[in-house]
């Protein structure tokens, strides 16, 4: 609903729009939005905070962006193309800043909640990073996995590619 909603206040649409939430229930992997998994989530509160940058009703766009870092820590990303929305609704004019850019702000302090939510549970700040490599995931530069392949287990080189080549 909120998919459609979007395209139909973006571009005004109605098959566009239809046609967007049909592919993304036929998608491949979408059935992973079916599940009780954080990736519905997270797509609903990304949805929505667009949406309401679309309409310029920025305060509720930010409290979306914020439950999207609430819901995955790579949510706080979202800043950029609400900046993008928020700057195109002044015009590119940056001298039209109003307290309405303050939205942003909601949104960048999710990630400080994450982390003081993570501190009351475990004891330590970084927990929710330091715990990946329960996984055999560290930080890396995106290029590294797709370059150096014998660095990460040949399950994960094989599933990898494979979503790749089946999401083109």
């Amino acid at each position: 609903v909120v998919l459609y909603k979007f395209i139909i206040e973006l571009l005004g649409d109605h098959v566009i729009a239809s046609r967007a939430v049909l592919l993304l229930m036929l998608f491949p992997t979408g059935f992973v939005y079916s599940c009780l998994y954080s990736e519905s989530l997270f797509l609903l509160v990304s949805l929505a905070a667009f949406y309401f940058a679309a309409k310029k009703k920025w305060w509720l766009a930010g409290v979306s962006g914020l439950l999207s870092v609430l819901t995955r820590s790579v949510g706080i990303l979202l800043i950029v193309p609400l900046a993008v929305f928020y700057m195109d609704a002044i015009k590119w004019q940056i001298k039209k800043k109003r307290r309405n850019l303050l939205f942003m702000v909601i949104v960048l302090i999710g990630l400080p909640i994450f982390l003081l939510w993570q501190y009351s549970a475990s004891g330590n700040w970084l927990a929710p990073f330091q715990n990946q490599a329960a996984w055999d995931k560290e930080f890396s530069w995106p290029w590294k996995a797709f370059f150096n392949p014998t660095a990460f287990s040949m399950f994960t080189f094989f599933t990898d590619r494979f979503f790749v080549i089946l999401s083109i």
